[in-house]
């Protein structure tokens, strides 16, 4: 692939319906004005200008040197962005998420195709956003999530109060606490950081409200309704991250609609994670993000081959191979009863799968045919 040049906007106001201005910072392929192009969207609250500035510099580059824009966009409250957070995940939040995305497809540079992507916070709401189905979302990354926001996150297991719950309900608030930086928002600085300390909320208070599987946890948790995703999903974790059933039960919810992969890493992007190997996830994104650029010119074509699972297996996991209740063959092609087998295994032996010497890794049917020998 040729490599094309392209500038970073350090940032680009976008003004909501409702009047508030929230602050992107976009990668952007020279020429798109002239050739628009598909653009991959990240929403979160963890400020562009600091916070994941580095992560994201060890993505975006690479996708618009690939004729992708990148679009990383603080949520309400946070970073430069007006406004007081409201909670995780919450209408307003996903409300916002559908008006920008519209606003990317809008825009001149713009093919009208858009992905969105993310890690923990941003991997929980791109499935959550998919399943709105804005008109011009087409496919989403969504890494160290979860399909079920009451049994499968930080808060609550059957019932049962987690540790972490406390601890990211502070940690939000230091976030949360911060002011925006001058040098961008000018001397409205100190207003909106005011306003954010008056306003905002400690999460933990609303959490204890519910501790009970009410409407509350219902709200973004695709498991109630897998049918509501209609586009591809590549869902990622890794056995040393607490997310690590995801991937396996969006292939159990989603079907065909889904690819899952799985390594043995902790809670980061798979292409810097610990331990070692990593996963070329430039590729697997890129690929997907060129799946939904075809789909755009050839809508009307259907795939004919149904999904399939690979299962690769380091040389040296006995462990693993007697856990799982499969064969242990290394590329074995796994069908999707297997996989729902291989799904219900997985949670039955959770927990048992620390060591790094027994990690596997799962994925779907590769999306393009350079991708077509597994994870490089």
């Amino acid at each position: 692939m040729t490599s094309r040049g392209f500038t970073t906007i350090e940032n680009e106001w976008i003004i909501l319906k409702d009047g508030t201005r929230l602050a992107a910072r976009i990668w952007m392929p020279d020429g798109a004005e002239k050739d628009p192009v598909p653009a991959v969207f990240e929403f979160l609250p963890y400020r562009k200008r600091d916070g994941t500035s580095l992560r994201d510099e060890s993505t975006y580059p690479v996708f618009a040197a690939a004729g992708i824009a990148g679009v990383r966009v603080d949520i309400r409250g946070s970073g430069e962005s007006d406004g007081v957070i409201d909670g995780e995940y919450t209408e307003c939040e996903l409300a916002n998420a559908c008006e920008l995305i519209a606003w990317i497809a809008a825009q001149p540079w713009s093919n009208g195709s858009i992905g969105m992507m993310g890690i923990s916070w941003g991997g929980f709401n791109s499935l959550q956003v998919a399943a709105l189905r804005p008109p011009a979302l087409k496919a989403v990354i969504s890494i160290a999530s979860t399909v079920d926001r009451y049994n499968d996150d930080i808060h609550y297991k059957n019932g049962c109060h987690l540790s972490a719950q406390l601890s990211w309900a502070a940690t939000m608030l230091g976030y949360q606490s911060r002011p925006p930086d001058p040098a961008l928002v000018g001397e409205r600085w100190k207003q909106m950081w005011l306003e954010r300390l008056a306003g905002e909320p400690f999460f933990m208070e609303e959490w204890l409200a519910h501790q009970r599987r009410d409407d509350f946890w219902r709200h973004g948790s695709i498991s109630e309704d897998f049918s509501s995703v209609e586009i591809p999903t590549l869902v990622i974790a890794g056995w040393a991250d607490g997310y690590r059933n995801t991937p396996l039960m969006a292939v159990e919810g989603l079907g065909k609609k889904a690819k899952a992969l799985i390594g043995p890493r902790v809670h980061k992007y798979p292409h810097f994670a610990r331990p070692k190997p990593r996963t070329d996830f430039h590729g697997e994104a890129i690929a997907l993000v060129e799946q939904m650029a075809a789909r755009r010119e050839q809508r009307h074509r259907r795939v004919a081959a149904g999904p399939r699972l690979y299962s690769r297996r380091r040389p040296s996991c006995p462990a693993t191979r007697q856990r799982s209740g499969l064969p242990g063959r290394q590329g074995r092609l796994v069908d999707a009863a297997d996989a729902v087998l291989l799904c219900r295994a997985i949670r039955q032996a959770d927990g048992r799968h620390a060591d790094p010497a027994c990690a596997r890794t799962f994925r779907l049917s590769p999306l393009s045919a350079r991708h077509r020998d597994g994870i490089r």
